[in-house]
């Protein structure tokens, strides 16, 4: 049960803890790059910890169109 609140973590727990946050993240470029139908290099530049907004997310193609109550009510109702 690491990483513990009781005692120091070792480093072949922070090692493990690593090992499962890069294969965490390795899964996301790979499931955004799928999904958006990008490069997995061009997800790579974008997957930095950067927050976007949605007019930023739009323009570097991270979503379809920006909207609001009546733009997602319109989507649920058509699916």
């Amino acid at each position: 049960a690491e990483p513990s609140p009781f005692h120091n973590t070792s480093e072949e727990a922070k090692a493990m803890i690593n090992s499962m946050v890069q294969d965490s993240y390795a899964w996301f470029v790979d499931l955004v790059a799928d999904r958006r139908k990008m490069p997995r290099d061009e997800v790579l530049k974008l997957a930095d910890g950067t927050i976007y907004t949605g007019r930023q997310a739009l323009k570097v193609k991270l979503v379809d169109q920006l909207g609001g109550d009546p733009e997602i009510r319109d989507y649920l109702a058509k699916r």
